[in-house]
């Protein structure tokens, strides 16, 4: 545990040299001082006790795939999560398919509502918003974050951009300076983006790479976020009518994902 750590005072800035577990005691009282009421909103998952709330590792696993069976991303993303576990036994996991729990879209009420100081919010505004807080609890108090998903049309599926407009929050996921500048609150979170594509966009080694539109899309609104370097691992070319490339990529995706396991459970192990 670094120096200087187990400070009492998590009113200063967090992500500055402090352990997991102080980074986490500071996450969780900020999300508390901005919605007191969370505690009891969402018992029995993750915001009943503060001292759960700071003595565990915790990784948000999210898929994003519409089927059921037979999905890439999603026994892509089962082999990571399975794997870090064998590494790190003391893993929770909070576990979203979106398949099942669809986020709602955006509408106007959802935007007058953010965008209304919390202390003067309706019920009908809460409960709007309500979706959205719990979402947006959970991923904050996750320490690690792995999102799965297949590559619709180029870019990512609704189901995934509804979970993004859900997630970035004034003054929640991301704060607004009256210098107009912006901070996200998502700095301390290790994130991994796995995503399937038919087809071979590699840059260098495609011509079609120029219309990869998921990476850019996912990396924008997470580095404002605060989440600057995410990990990304692509399986692809997945396309059936060949075999031998189909199988390669899975064998390159599979080998991607171990590198990334013994990177964060070395990462894990020095800071704790």
């Amino acid at each position: 545990m670094p120096e200087g750590c187990c400070r009492p005072d998590l009113s200063l800035p967090a992500h500055h040299g402090l352990c997991w577990s102080c980074d986490m005691a500071y996450s969780y009282r900020h999300f508390l001082a901005l919605y007191p009421g969370s505690a009891t909103t969402y018992d029995g998952h993750m915001f009943n006790h503060e001292e759960k709330a700071v003595t565990e590792m915790r990784l948000m696993h999210v898929d994003a795939s519409p089927k059921r069976q037979l999905s890439n991303s999603k026994m892509l993303s089962a082999y990571f999560v399975e794997s870090l576990k064998k590494q790190i036994p003391e893993l929770t996991v909070d576990y979203l398919d979106l398949s099942v729990d669809t986020p709602p879209h955006v509408t106007g009420d959802f935007a007058k509502a953010t965008y209304t100081p919390a202390a003067e919010r309706t019920d009908a505004m809460k409960n709007t918003l309500a979706y959205s807080d719990k979402l947006c609890a959970r991923v904050i108090m996750s320490d690690l974050l792995v999102f799965a998903m297949p590559m619709y049309n180029f870019s990512m599926p609704s189901s995934f951009k509804a979970f993004i407009d859900n997630l970035v929050r004034t003054n929640l996921t991301y704060n607004f300076h009256e210098d107009g500048t912006t901070t996200g609150n998502l700095t301390r979170q290790k994130t991994l983006f796995i995503t399937t594509r038919g087809a071979d966009l590699r840059p260098g080694l495609s011509p079609w790479s120029h219309m990869d539109a998921l990476t850019p899309a996912l990396k924008s609104p997470f580095a404002f976020l605060g989440v600057e370097n995410p990990w990304f691992v692509d399986a692809q070319p997945l396309q059936f009518s060949d075999q031998v490339a189909r199988e390669e990529a899975l064998k390159r995706a599979h080998a991607e994902l171990d590198d990334v396991v013994a990177t964060w459970a070395s990462s894990i192990a020095l800071a704790q």
